[in-house]
């Protein structure tokens, strides 16, 4: 299992996420991406480590995901922390489980979604499927990936900068993938969000999510 986490101003959050991914009971690679160009993030947990020059956002996330060779790859928010050493085995778990429900590849995470066409949604609290997986903790396994095509992606006027999993959600809705929210996971990590450095807060951020989920209503909804 590999987990994409980005680091931006959350560095004590991100040092020990890296830690405890690290002690897991299931083999586990970290990659970082910092997006903070006024840090050089530096981390013995880290199997790899991207320092940016500019803050491009949570699409960077997308960049690394080529680098996980096998296995499942978790995108991670930087204010989620491991609150066990199984965590990566209950994600194994679930995503096996949320397989054998649809019968086919599935994507799995928190903070999911059901969409409507006026640009609203219905986050989902329970096991069930959904239309969308938000990149809190998002995680598939990488062959599912493997016929995504990232300049089809990256082509969006550069709307993935931050709300990267709307046109990777229907891509791969488009490709038969399924989605499934997986609140179990919750009993494995923990928030710690430090709110004045999150990106909810920006004047841009729910209307840019409102647009994007009109634009890709359609394409879900009708796979």
């Amino acid at each position: 299992i590999t987990y994409i986490i980005m680091n931006w101003k959350r560095l004590e959050n991100t040092l020990e996420i890296t830690r405890k991914l690290k002690q897991q009971v299931v083999p586990t690679n970290v990659f970082v991406w910092n997006n903070n160009p006024d840090m050089l993030y530096e981390d013995p947990n880290a199997d790899l480590i991207i320092n940016s020059n500019r803050n491009i956002r949570c699409g960077a996330s997308l960049l690394l995901m080529p680098y996980v060779m096998e296995g499942c790859v978790v995108k991670l928010d930087d204010d989620l922390i491991p609150t066990s050493n199984q965590a990566s085995q209950s994600i194994l778990d679930q995503l096996e489980r949320a397989e054998t429900m649809a019968q086919c590849p599935a994507v799995i995470g928190l903070a999911s979604e059901h969409w409507y066409p006026n640009g609203t949604q219905r986050n989902s609290t329970t096991l069930e499927k959904v239309d969308s997986v938000k990149g809190r903790l998002w995680a598939t396994r990488r062959k599912t990936l493997n016929n995504l095509s990232s300049f089809d992606i990256f082509k969006k006027d550069n709307e993935q900068s931050h709300h990267w999993e709307m046109p990777i959600t229907a891509a791969l809705s488009k490709q038969g993938v399924s989605f499934y929210n997986t609140p179990d996971l919750f009993n494995y990590f923990t928030d710690r969000p430090i709110e004045e450095v999150s990106c909810f807060w920006e004047s841009s951020h729910v209307p840019n999510r409102n647009a994007l989920r009109r634009k890709y209503y359609k394409d879900i909804k009708n796979d």
